[in-house]
């Protein structure tokens, strides 16, 4: 059994488009196992914060190999409020923490000593929930009506293909 860090940086891409997240994993690594937890930042629609457990499976005993990996954890957000206005109203949402997963295969590729390139493909998977306050701003600003608030709820559920590269010691 040995310490290994797993560091690395790429690229989310789904409906919404692409955009870049960074992780790194601190863990043990036994024989063709490895077991280590995970934090980074995903800026995918709404930059959160995934923090979750990392299991891999090196599908063979040797230096060079292709592995299995899976990320289970929660996605909290960077920004937990925010909010603006616009010409119709203004808006106060808050953000709520949600689950994270990720799923996929890479390759380990041994360059100096313990260190390894690593290269990975798979499919992600993250959840928010928001919580708007929306206020419409009346065209006569001496009327008041309790219809000009609304609240509402939204619950994203995002997928996207993840491809990362980075270093492994």
């Amino acid at each position: 059994m040995r310490y290994s860090s797993v560091n690395t940086f790429g690229v989310l891409n789904g409906g919404m488009g692409a955009d870049w997240q960074v992780q790194t994993v601190q863990g043990i690594r036994y024989k063709t196992l490895y077991a280590g937890i995970g934090a980074g930042i995903d800026n995918y629609f709404r930059k959160t914060i995934p923090v979750f457990l990392d299991l891999r499976k090196n599908i063979f005993e040797r230096e060079k190999t292709p592995f299995l990996y899976l990320d289970l954890g929660g996605s909290y957000p960077y920004k937990k409020n925010e909010s603006g206005s616009s010409w119709t109203g203004s808006y106060t949402s808050t953000f709520k923490k949600g689950y994270y997963y990720d799923a996929g295969i890479g390759y380990n590729i041994p360059f100096s000593g313990r260190f390894a390139a690593v290269i990975s493909v798979g499919y992600s998977q993250k959840s928010l929930e928001e919580e708007q306050v929306f206020t419409n701003y009346p065209y006569d600003p001496r009327i008041y009506a309790p219809w000009m608030h609304t609240n509402d709820h939204y619950a994203y559920t995002l997928r996207r293909f993840s491809l990362r590269t980075g270093i492994s010691f």
